[in-house]
């Protein structure tokens, strides 16, 4: 329960903001998402193919209330957060099992 609840609330932020920044504006944008478990560590991955993460939200000079919510509720799991654009934008999370 401890790492569950913020891992949805992670997910669905996460598919939320596709929604709201890429979706809307063009229909044949695509997304994908995988949640994978080693010994000691889950990871989410998401990737997109729309316009990317602009370069001012990727440096910390412009507030972005889905992003900050990801890193809040990654800071309750102890997550580590890559975000990057790769023909798109590119989240990978990582967490300890708990």
């Amino acid at each position: 329960i401890d790492s569950a609840i913020p891992f949805g609330l992670i997910f669905n932020e996460v598919i939320s903001n596709y929604i709201v920044h890429v979706h809307k504006e063009n229909a044949n944008f695509s997304f994908q998402i995988s949640v994978s478990k080693s010994d000691k560590e889950i990871e989410i991955r998401y990737n997109d193919n729309g316009p990317g993460i602009p370069e001012e939200v990727l440096n910390g000079k412009k507030e972005n209330l889905g992003l900050e919510l990801i890193e809040t509720l990654a800071e309750q799991i102890d997550a580590k957060i890559d975000l990057k654009n790769n023909h798109g934008a590119s989240c990978i999370i990582n967490f300890p099992e708990l």
